[in-house]
């Protein structure tokens, strides 16, 4: 492993990264649970992974657990790897004031398994004054929190524009494999760069290698296919990988 210094610049630019990896990784690190992350990342070097770290549905408080900070820890010797944290909005529905909260409980981590940035999730794609406000502040927390940090936004569907301004990327799409054409990129994505797309219930046999080749030719910034839809099992992670990071 190498330590993961080259991934602060490449975070700070993250419109021009090519496709990544975005793994939601909410399996809890009890022993051998995340062996498949470690050999999916070190057989992929030439893949770039964003990790989404989520002990409980959100930092679980200021200091990690010891084994959950070690398994944090060696995710990030990999030069290629990417942490950030998992930070629940409910759509707003979660005060301004608990959402910073949790930004400032990952920012006072451990420096060896402080995330490098945030993962929004469940965010909302109106655009009135009361929800741009609530989600350019989060992000502004963010940013203030880790220095070149990346931001990610995930509504699961198409974000107006205007959110582009506050997020690196944002999850575009996030549907089950079965209302999911593998050969066309979801057109109604508008900055593929900045956009990930998430396909969960695949069921077995189904051929992702079509699907990621056409995101990877089509720009997108980074993809995820899972066989569950809870994101429990890692069975598609080495795929997933190795697709991203074929030269086709």
């Amino acid at each position: 492993m190498k330590v993961a210094s080259a991934f602060v610049v490449l975070a700070s630019v993250a419109a021009v990264w090519s496709t990544s990896v975005l793994l939601p990784l909410y399996v809890y690190p009890d022993p051998g649970k995340w062996d498949p992350v470690y050999n999916a990342i070190s057989g992929s070097s030439a893949t770039k992974f964003v990790v989404v770290i989520n002990p409980s549905s959100g930092p679980g408080g200021d200091t990690p657990a010891d084994h959950y900070a070690d398994a944090v820890t060696k995710l990030k010797g990999y030069e290629n790897v990417l942490t950030i944290g998992y930070v629940r909005t409910n759509y707003t529905n979660i005060p301004l004031d608990q959402t910073t909260q949790d930004i400032s409980s990952y920012a006072a981590w451990p420096t060896s398994a402080q995330p490098s940035g945030i993962f929004f999730d469940e965010v909302t794609a109106d655009t009135d004054s009361a929800a741009t406000s609530y989600m350019s502040s989060a992000a502004a927390a963010a940013h203030s929190a880790f220095p070149s940090s990346t931001v990610v936004f995930n509504p699961g569907a198409v974000e107006d524009s205007t959110y582009f301004d506050y997020a690196d990327l944002i999850v575009g799409y996030e549907d089950f494999w079965s209302k999911y054409d593998p050969s066309n990129t979801p057109s109604t994505l508008g900055n593929a760069a900045k956009s990930a797309i998430i396909v969960k219930e695949v069921p077995a046999g189904a051929d992702i290698g079509v699907a990621i080749a056409t995101a990877k030719a089509d720009g997108i910034g980074a993809v995820y296919f899972s066989s569950d839809s809870d994101y429990q099992v890692l069975s598609l992670l080495e795929q997933v990988a190795e697709g991203v990071g074929s030269s086709d």
